[in-house]
């Protein structure tokens, strides 16, 4: 067939050419069985380069045990015989129209293997797999003649071993060594691939000496990779561990930002009402602290589990996808920066509050659960959590000579860059992912939003700019994320419908989108709610850390239980049957209303009224919003101040 590879497995044998792609559906039944995504990335994506074609599934199969051997094996020996192999992206993307492998039992009957002499008994050669041509695909993957030992048939259709097992076992120990270009530098995160060799033999020397440098340049400070040095595939396990646990250190140094202090010329008096109430990030007291620390005598606080490994390729795929759609280029290493400083700023939370030594973060891509952290802000975190000038004298990804900013400016009424230009309406637009009924979720969302406030979205189907992408992601391991504010190039919102409420998530997300935070992160969140360190698992710490004081505002807007930017009253429970945040008043009330996806509560609403519908007003401080909480926007000292400086929090819009 024009345009395919001809396979040569071993000298002397020759495979059929055919042209063949695979149905997710049978893509996600291989990876149930073999429960591992990692190697299935490692399995179902080889193609040659320069090569137009890939031999992947029999369409007429009768089981799925014999749709997988068709699918594994060609995949094989195409990367084998060519030795560079490089991604297209997962199923679907690969090639176009099932036609069968080779027609005419190409591979044997029962799959045995005659196939016109294509598998014959003698077909794999001399040590062409493995040991003499046996055991080269795990225990009993072959037998004595180089055939299955047992055929592929209905009858074993439920038996994940004998279909899967033995045959996966090996290429997956295999899939290191011939996959030197698998996932290629779009998307791919060098730790996970580490993860995932590391329960196989060394690859190659030239394919380790590729990933080894492209490590590096990841993590330059790491000792390893000192002198031009890179790691020893024998080292992967304990990098893996470092990098995870320390690897802020190993990174391009954190910039030193000047960042303004807000309470500086600020009267006295103003200055100490400031103090009543801003917290340190990151701090905790002795007590919460030790609480914690019992926590992890019986839960594996140091290890990172299956769905955090999951959701943080999820996410990084998705991110990767996603810009590479809008801009064009290959934002790898900036993504994979991203999601390092992410991670240092969990680590660094966990570090100010001396919980380092028995917790590690969840290394999962994201922060505070849903929202993704744009470089400005994990920076902005990581100057207030003490670690500017950590790193390595190396500039990250986009960054000139110098990788310092001569300002940083978060706080929302001084930093447009972050705002949503209401002059027209905001764009948005749908992935081919949603369906009519997902995008009709998102579309009564955003009417909410326009019917309560002055904000307006228009759709598009091609915008140009700035705009909110909304997309599907099958995945049980979150209901949405998004960035907080307007980011370049544009905003993805990702929903995984699988929540409960489709409508909500999209809402809440959307608000975070717009520029909204989180109500339980709020700097008085300690003088409203309680919280059961007891019962938090220590590696979602980041949940409860209260959101810097200079970051956001109250705008003098109460606390409010019933905000639809709540978290419920459950969140990171160890214990599910008991609660991890506590409302202080009214407990049995308001212990219901927290985490409510059910609509815009009136405080949600004046939030974004007063971020965006009030022309020609602003705050001057960040502190305004407390100010007015502690009813000081009237104060005879204070007034004549807080009309010049303060008019939105006080109310002063329209008056003075």
């Amino acid at each position: 067939m024009e345009g395919c590879c001809s396979v040569l497995p071993s000298k002397g044998a020759t495979l059929p050419q055919s042209k063949v792609v695979i149905r997710e559906s049978d893509y996600r039944q291989l990876v149930d069985h073999v429960h591992s995504e990692v190697h299935m990335v490692h399995l179902l994506v080889l193609v040659r380069r320069n090569c137009s074609a890939a031999l992947l599934l029999n369409g007429n199969s009768e089981s799925p045990a014999q749709r997988t051997s068709a699918m594994l094996l060609p995949l094989i020996l195409l990367a084998v015989q060519h030795g560079q192999v490089q991604s297209q992206g997962l199923l679907g993307q690969i090639l176009g129209g099932i036609q069968g492998l080779g027609g005419q039992g190409g591979w044997g009957n029962q799959g045995q293997g005659q196939g016109q002499g294509g598998w014959g008994n003698q077909g794999q050669g001399q040590g062409g797999w493995g040991n003499q041509g046996q055991g080269g695909w795990g225990n009993g993957g072959w037998g004595g003649n180089r055939q299955p030992q047992q055929p592929w048939g209905p009858q074993n259709e439920d038996n994940a071993q004998n279909l899967l097992g033995k045959l996966v076992k090996g290429v997956g120990d295999m899939s290191a060594s011939i996959a030197s270009g698998i996932k290629g530098n779009g998307g791919e995160d060098i730790v996970e691939s580490f993860r995932a060799w590391a329960m196989g033999p060394p690859p190659p020397n030239d394919v380790w000496q590729r990933r080894g440098r492209r490590f590096c340049r990841r993590f330059p400070g790491h000792p390893k990779c000192r002198g031009g040095n890179i790691p020893m595939f024998s080292e992967i396990s304990h990098i893996i561990d470092t990098v995870i646990r320390e690897g802020g250190k190993f990174l391009p140094k954190v910039p030193r930002l000047f960042i303004r202090d807000p309470l500086q010329g600020i009267n006295q008096d103003l200055v100490q009402a400031a103090r009543g109430f801003i917290l340190q990030l990151g701090a905790i007291s002795p007590e919460a602290g030790n609480l914690i620390k019992n926590v992890c005598r019986n839960f594996k606080c140091m290890e990172q589990n299956k769905e955090q490994i999951a959701l943080k390729e999820t996410v990084v795929k998705k991110v990767f996808d996603f810009e590479k759609s809008v801009t064009g280029k290959d934002n790898t290493e900036s993504i994979n920066l991203r999601m390092d400083r992410t991670m240092q700023v969990k680590q660094a939370l966990l570090e100010k509050a001396n919980l380092t030594n028995v917790v590690t973060a969840a290394d999962n891509g994201v922060f505070d659960k849903d929202v993704l952290l744009t470089e400005k802000q994990a920076h902005f975190l990581l100057n207030e959590l003490g670690k500017a000038g950590v790193g390595s004298d190396v500039p990250p990804p986009g960054v000139g000579g110098s990788a310092k900013f001569k300002r940083a400016s978060v706080f929302f009424e001084e930093n447009p860059v972050q705002k949503w230009d209401l002059r027209t309406p905001i764009p948005y637009t749908f992935d081919e992912s949603l369906e009519e009924y997902d995008k009709n979720d998102v579309r009564n969302a955003l009417k909410e939003i326009e019917q309560k406030t002055c904000v307006r979205f228009k759709y598009e189907a091609s915008p140009r700019g700035y705009h909110i992408n909304y997309q599907k992601v099958d995945s049980p391991t979150f209901c949405g994320l998004s960035y907080i504010g307007r980011v370049d190039p544009a905003n993805p919102v990702y929903l995984s419908f699988q929540c409960g409420n489709a409508r909500g998530v999209a809402l809440h997300e959307t608000l975070h989108a717009l520029g909204l935070n989180h109500q339980h992160l709020r700097m008085d969140r300690d003088q409203h709610i309680t919280l059961d360190w007891s019962n938090i698992n220590p590696q979602h710490f980041d949940y409860f850390a209260v959101a810097d004081s200079k970051l956001f505002t109250t705008y003098g807007i109460k606390y409010d239980y019933g905000s639809i930017m709540h978290y419920n009253a459950y969140t990171a429970a160890v214990n599910i049957a008991k609660p991890t945040m506590i409302p202080k008043v009214n407990p049995a009330q308001n212990s219901g209303l927290l985490g409510q996806r059910n609509a815009m509560s009136a405080a949600d609403v004046a939030i974004v009224q007063k971020m965006y519908c009030i022309p020609n007003c602003d705050d001057k401080n960040v502190y305004c919003g407390a100010w007015a909480l502690k009813e000081l926007c009237n104060h005879p000292n204070h007034r004549g101040w807080m009309i010049n400086n303060c008019r939105k929090s006080c109310n002063f819009c329209t008056s003075g």
